[in-house]
């Protein structure tokens, strides 16, 4: 055996404690009966472990040292005894190793000064003791460390205050702490597992690192340990990792902030509360910067980078109370992501209106890519598909009616799959086909004839297949858009699919005024009251007959107006006429047309005048306020305007004491202009 290097003594002092070392270990070697002390004497001893203890534990137990001229060396017995013989001190050498560390050499001190702290026989109360002679308590030591399996080794710098705390001497810690002991800034990581230290020693440590947002490093590998690289992160990350809330609480009122990048790692801490992180996240500059994650397509053979939002995770995490803080501070998802929230049943349709807030109409409308696959999960391809299609199947019909009045629309390939759920309605349909899809543009639907075995394509059109679906308001919208009603339906005319829906379908299209009549209509009839019935052929003339008498009466309206409002006084006679007209509209049936036709003519001539009705109050208002507003100017009524029907009439109309003032009156023989002189 021989002594470790040491600082600690001159090398003549090492050689002799060597020499004397060999002599002592002989004559153990010799008194235990482990060999020929001659034979050996020259060479240094090869014993096992278990014989090399042996030895160890004679030499102290003779107290060997004591006796020899070496034991007039300061403390000499524990020197050797722990720092060449490897060997734990007993107990009673305490104050010796102790006298050890107050050697003038402070290197020296510094170099040894990690093995000794392990040694726990030296309680802390020594060791406060021995650091009263140190310089500088600040000054980082030196260790050896490897990153390769100890294959190269490095000098690490570390503090007096790491190395007393990471031996658990606490009551040591404080005491530097006291006198002003510091860590490193790298060093506040490697403390915080440590379950033995308390919330407020580390307060008490961290309180003198100068800057508390300085990243920390760590080594990480995505590589099964192949290679490492550094990565950095914050302190409050690994605070808070290590569920050390008063400690991070305590470096948040410091102002402490965790990386952009960090916030995704702390959402799913359960230990951690909405409140809680919210002070966390009051720091971040840039609550919208994209975080990233790693993903892989393909059985985790590859990764690949992909970018995600703060909010996301948050949602994810059922952090609700959290996520409308966010948003309120302005928080968006990014547009991909809109779908990825929709499936949560713990999100109301009402929290992700305000998500999607931030979304601007432009990316709303911007299709998500999903994966299909066509061959038994052989093959993947990408596919498009737009935000409102997945916000329907999610049945989010809230949210669907609030992006449809933002303007997102479905893609002209999805419109099939919305006219058959009965949870869309006609005005949302009609609404998000608005000004995006061409209406005339051909659908394809596969269909099969031979029960499911083959499949073809056949083109179909939307308006079709909105009759197919009894969509009639869809229909309207449609019509009026200007959809081809002439379409042909896998060989058949569209508006049979609109008769064989109910009449009001066939209206539609034949109130178009573009629907082609054809005689293949004479062999279709339609029972309009269980009385009246008419071939399509007539029921077509019917409702073209209607559209016209809609579109007179429209005229008049306009007409009339005009004539109140075009800056002449007109005649009483002329006012009593269309006071007559508009009083008593009737319908005049068609003459030349059979009894049925005339019925259904008068039904639907009525039920004209009913939706006018109005119109028709409005006009009949506005010649009696014309009567009441010019009659003194005017003097309206002709010399032989004496019909006592007309002037009952207009008693009722006006009152007694109008009609009494205009028979009285003289004739004009013309009309005169407002701005001219009275007659």
């Amino acid at each position: 055996m021989k002594t470790k290097n040491n600082n600690f003594f001159d090398e003549n002092i090492i050689e002799e404690i060597d020499n004397k070392i060999a002599e002592l270990s002989r004559e153990a070697t010799a008194e235990l009966g482990f060999g020929n002390i001659e034979e050996e004497a020259d060479e240094e001893m090869d014993l096992s472990q278990e014989r090399e203890q042996k030895v160890i534990e004679f030499i102290i137990n003779k107290e060997i040292l004591t006796k020899t001229e070496i034991s007039e060396c300061p403390a000499l017995k524990a020197k050797v005894i722990y720092e060449f013989l490897d060997v734990e001190s007993k107990s009673e050498l305490n104050e010796e190793i102790i006298e050890l560390l107050r050697v003038d050499n402070e290197e020296a001190f510094r170099d040894e000064l990690g093995e000794v702290l392990c040694n726990y026989n030296v309680p802390d109360e020594l060791f406060i003791k021995s650091f009263e002679n140190v310089s500088d308590i600040n000054k980082p030591l030196i260790r050896q460390v490897s990153y390769d399996q100890c294959q190269t080794f490095q000098d690490e710098e570390y503090s007096l205050l790491l190395g007393v705390i990471k031996n658990n001497r606490l009551e040591l810690a404080q005491h530097l702490i006291n006198k002003g002991a510091k860590i490193l800034p790298h060093e506040a990581g490697s403390l915080l597992w440590n379950t033995n230290i308390s919330d407020q020693l580390l307060i008490d440590c961290f309180k003198n690192i100068l800057d508390i947002n300085k990243p920390l490093i760590k080594k990480v590998n995505y590589d099964q340990s192949q290679t490492f690289q550094d990565k950095e992160y914050s302190l409050l990350l690994g605070v808070i990792q290590n569920n050390r809330l008063e400690l991070a609480q305590h470096l948040i009122n410091k102002g402490a902030k965790i990386l952009p990048d960090e916030a995704n790692s702390l959402l799913w801490n359960t230990n951690i509360s909405d409140q809680f992180l919210i002070s966390c996240f009051e720091n971040i500059s840039d609550i919208n910067k994209p975080l990233i994650r790693k993903v892989n397509y393909d059985q985790s053979q590859t990764f690949q980078d992909e970018e995600y939002s703060l909010l996301l995770g948050v949602i994810k995490n059922n952090r609700l109370e959290l996520a409308q803080h966010l948003i309120n501070k302005g928080a968006k998802i990014l547009p991909h992501e809109a779908n990825s929230l929709l499936w949560n049943t713990n999100i109301s349709d009402q929290f992700l209106i305000s998500c999607f807030e931030g979304i601007s109409d432009l990316d709303i409308n911007k299709p998500l890519i999903r994966k299909v696959k066509y061959d038994q999960s052989q093959t993947f391809q990408d596919e498009e598909y737009s935000l409102l299609l997945e916000v329907i199947q999610n049945n989010r019909l809230e949210l669907l009616r609030c992006l449809i009045n933002k303007g997102a629309k479905m893609l002209p390939n999805e419109v099939e799959s919305f006219l058959w759920d009965n949870r869309v309605s006609d005005q949302l349909l009609a609404n998000s086909i608005e000004n995006h899809v061409d209406i005339n543009k051909p659908l394809t639907r596969e269909v099969s004839y031979d029960q499911g075995q083959t499949y073809r394509s056949e083109n179909t059109s939307l308006l079709a297949e909105a009759i197919n679906s009894s969509r009639l308001e869809l229909v309207k919208s449609l019509v009026n858009k200007g959809a081809d009603v002439n379409f042909e339906d896998r060989g058949q005319k569209l508006y049979l699919a609109a008769y064989h829906q109910g009449t009001k379908f066939f209206e539609v299209l034949t109130s178009s005024g573009r629907l082609l009549k054809d005689a293949n209509m004479d062999n279709y009839s339609v029972n309009l009251d269980n009385q009246t019935t008419l071939n399509l052929s007539e029921f077509y003339d019917v409702i073209m007959w209607r559209n016209k008498f809609n579109a007179k009466l429209d005229c008049d309206f306009e007409e009339l107006n005009k004539w109140l409002n075009d800056g002449n006084i007109h005649f009483a006679e002329s006012l009593f006429k269309a006071y007559q007209k508009f009083s008593n509209i009737k319908v005049n049936c068609s003459q030349d047309r059979n009894d049925n036709f005339k019925k259904a003519q008068e039904k639907y001539g009525k039920e004209v005048i009913s939706q006018k009705k109005n119109e028709i109050d409005d006009s009949i208002s506005n010649i009696k306020k014309y009567l009441l507003n010019n009659w003194e100017k005017s003097l309206l009524i002709c010399k032989d305007f004496y019909s006592d029907e007309l002037a009952v009439e207009l008693k009722l109309s006006i009152g007694e004491y109008l009609v009494d003032s205009f028979i009285a009156g003289t004739l004009l023989s013309q009309e005169v202009n407002l701005g001219g002189e009275d007659a």
